[in-house]
């Protein structure tokens, strides 16, 4: 890893770890719907998915609940 944005998202995967919570505990339409939101804060697919299923933790129907108010 030489650039900066690499080391970046190297510290960030450091930080933000292997999330142990399985997919399968999340509804799949929110939390597939939810890592496609994420992608606004980053572009890699393992922190998105894990923004998405904190979210989620909070409200099952976190992601069916922006789209209804137009977020």
């Amino acid at each position: 890893m030489n650039t900066i944005r690499e080391a970046k998202l190297k510290s960030l995967l450091i930080i933000v770890g292997v999330d142990p919570r399985p997919d399968a505990i999340f509804d799949r339409e929110e939390l597939e719907a939810g890592t496609k939101v994420e992608f606004e804060h980053t572009m890699n697919l393992q922190i998105a998915k894990k923004i998405a299923k904190d979210h989620l933790e909070e409200n099952p129907r976190y992601y069916k609940l922006l789209k209804t108010l137009g977020l």
